[in-house]
């Protein structure tokens, strides 16, 4: 699995440098894309015309062609996440185990607006190869996926997938319990953002903690403090017996 992470200039000493030592070197291989030379030793592409959260949908375009055609063959799977995103990424690798990468498959948190199918939010998605490959042979067609500004990357990745039957499939585990969030937990303690979580999601809604997985992929909003916090909760912290 190729983990591709989506970051900037402001963020590279802080959030970006912390997702790689806390969960990007988990991956199989790291790559960050960005608006200009990151300083210290990762691998990484830029798009210095790119500079802007509204050049989202072209920068995407040419990071996933880019990632097709210098990796084809490499990996079975394709992780893309925000440099805010907290990425269980043992839980991602046990949950793909039991899907064919050779057939179209989108993963991510599934809403219910924009697309009659829904589509998956930006903040972290996995591709299989076969999907990244639908998708960047449908942007060399104009009439299908054309390119323009627009910061929604993640809606019109999907729409353009949808045009030729590609949609989210369903990454809830076996009780309703969704794997991908796409804001922070406690974010949903507000009340307002939860009867907007009723309205949009494409399945239905919990309710927070409820909807949260024990088998969680990724999370999101996420500040460096708590990334590393998280992983020393997870990996680091022991029930002592004394």
């Amino acid at each position: 699995m190729l983990c591709v992470i989506h970051t900037a200039a402001v963020s590279h000493d802080t959030l970006a440098k912390t997702v790689y030592d806390i969960w990007g070197k988990k991956c199989d291989d790291t790559l960050f894309f960005t608006d200009s030379p990151i300083d210290w030793e990762v691998p990484h592409i830029y798009f210095p015309r790119f500079t802007t959260r509204k050049h989202s949908w072209e920068k995407i375009r040419n990071v996933m062609r880019f990632v097709y055609h210098t990796t084809l063959g490499k990996y079975d799977w394709y992780l893309r996440a925000d440099d805010d995103a907290f990425v269980f990424v043992d839980n991602a690798k046990k949950f793909l185990r039991r899907y064919d990468p050779a057939k179209n498959f989108l993963f991510g948190f599934r809403w219910g607006f924009f697309e009659p199918k829904g589509f998956a939010d930006g903040s972290t998605y996995v591709m299989s190869w076969k999907a990244l490959e639908s998708f960047v042979n449908i942007t060399y067609d104009d009439n299908l996926c054309p390119e323009f500004h627009r910061a929604e990357e993640d809606q019109e990745l999907s729409r353009c997938l949808a045009k030729i039957n590609v949609t989210p499939s369903d990454a809830r585990d076996y009780q309703g319990r969704d794997r991908f969030h796409q804001f922070h937990p406690e974010e949903l303690n507000d009340f307002g953002r939860t009867i907007f979580m009723n309205r949009h999601s494409y399945y239905q809604f919990l309710g927070y903690p409820d909807h949260i997985s024990p088998t969680t992929i990724g999370l999101h909003h996420l500040s460096p403090y708590e990334m590393r916090f998280m992983d020393f909760l997870v990996h680091k912290a022991k029930i002592s017996d004394a």
